[in-house]
């Protein structure tokens, strides 16, 4: 069902969770972002679900994927699952050793850490009344996906100076907050976001 060629105007591709799980959609992915990443942003957010992932398989498939994203985006739970031994700050270092351009880590109340190969940076979560996380992750995806194709930085070769993923991030962190203020899996509307420079 994939397309043999995608429209230009496609910049990104996301994926993760369970689309990098189940067949046939996993391994159709998978060939998917070989095809794509050189020409367009790939974003994987891993998203791990114990008990639902055959655990020696699904880590070699996110190695794979990994190698091949530009970005990476995950919680500090997720990279704990990649490597359980090591800081999420550590294994930010190693997601961007083995391909990725950009890490970004959802650290909940502890706000957002972004890595590149020459800096990191760290954001303060936006207090909020919490009523329901569900959805908070992918709104912070979308959020930073957003901002960076708002900023015309959603490229194959993405590289941001340290205020402008420090922006991005603290852009992302507002739309996770605003998610977890109401019930549902209900990210806001781009009119409930701040503007964006244009």
């Amino acid at each position: 069902m994939v397309p043999a060629r995608l429209a230009p105007d496609v910049k990104a591709l996301h994926l993760g969770t369970l689309g990098m799980v189940l067949e046939p959609m996993a391994s159709t992915l998978t060939d998917l972002v070989h095809r794509e990443h050189d020409g367009r942003v790939v974003m994987l957010d891993p998203n791990i679900r114990l008990g639902l992932i055959p655990d020696d398989e699904y880590r070699a498939r996110l190695r794979e994927v990994i190698a091949q994203s530009t970005i990476v985006k995950g919680s500090d739970a997720d990279l704990a699952w990649l490597y359980p031994d090591a800081s999420y700050q550590s294994a930010a270092e190693q997601l961007l050793d083995a391909g990725a351009r950009l890490v970004v880590v959802t650290l909940g109340a502890g706000g957002a850490f972004g890595a590149q190969p020459d800096f990191q940076i760290s954001v303060d979560a936006v207090p909020v009344e919490m009523v329901d996380t569900i959805g908070a992750g992918d709104s912070f995806g979308a959020a930073m996906l957003a901002w960076l194709y708002t900023d015309d930085a959603l490229k194959p070769d993405l590289r941001l100076e340290q205020a402008d993923l420090k922006s991005a991030l603290d852009y992302a962190c507002l739309a996770a907050a605003i998610t977890c203020s109401r019930p549902g899996a209900d990210p806001p509307w781009k009119g409930e976001m701040p503007a964006l420079r244009s």
